[in-house]
């Protein structure tokens, strides 16, 4: 099977069929997808799927290198998107036959979430790190990442996130804003937000200063909204 130039296995096993309404109702037994995510079903899962409704029951997966348990997943046409689900030990680098992250990684990730995206969106998803670190282009040096966390709270037309984390030069939070309503392109939204800097000790980031500034002392608070 290809897609965008690039090759997956998919292996099926599925029982059910098309009633009155050409809707497919059964269960899958086996649904394995690699090369891409590394998809694999754990479970016998119960799935509907027309052109307006795509339901699936409870299951757990084996993806990225880690796991996902999924408690419910709804799409529909008229009503939006429901979910709810975690997933742990989630290899980023897995993604990388759809995009390649600019610098060298190996993060991992976890996560939780229970959202309802329609008219009146509520509900939240959580990604958390779990191990790993990003390496810097320059001199290759490491990042020292730690306790990075992405929050994102979906409520009264909004979608509002917290980006916050720590390096071995200092920490970094940053708000973001989306006044999204349902329906609506999420690339016309008004976007606010902003980003605070701290850098305890100047000193931290000399490698990355002229040879001039290798001097420097003292530390930097900064923010831009």
């Amino acid at each position: 099977m290809a897609m965008g130039g690039k090759n997956y296995k998919l292996d099926l096993e599925a029982d059910g069929g098309l009633d009155k309404e050409n809707r497919w109702k059964g269960t899958v037994g086996r649904l394995d997808l690699s090369g891409g995510f590394n998809l694999k079903l754990q479970n016998r899962m119960s799935l509907e799927a027309s052109a307006e409704r795509v339901a699936l029951g409870a299951a757990q997966w084996s993806a990225m290198g880690g796991r996902l348990n999924l408690n419910s997943f709804v799409w529909d046409k008229k009503n939006g998107l429901t979910s709810k689900g975690t997933a742990a030990n989630l290899n980023v680098a897995e993604l990388h036959s759809f995009f390649k992250m600019p610098v060298e990684h190996n993060l991992v990730l976890s996560a939780d979430w229970d959202l309802a995206y329609s008219q009146n969106a509520r509900g939240f998803l959580n990604v958390r790190q779990q191990s790993g670190d990003i390496v810097l282009p320059y001199r290759k040096q490491a990042l020292g990442l730690n306790g990075l966390t992405l929050q994102t709270r979906f409520q009264n037309g909004r979608i509002d996130s917290t980006l916050e984390g720590n390096t071995r030069f200092g920490s970094v939070n940053a708000d973001l804003g989306i006044s999204q309503q349902f329906g609506n392109k999420i690339a016309n939204a008004p976007v606010s937000g902003k980003i605070n800097l701290n850098v305890p000790d100047l000193g931290a980031i000399k490698t990355f200063l002229p040879a001039t500034a290798h001097g420097i002392t003292g530390r930097l608070n900064a923010a831009a909204a």
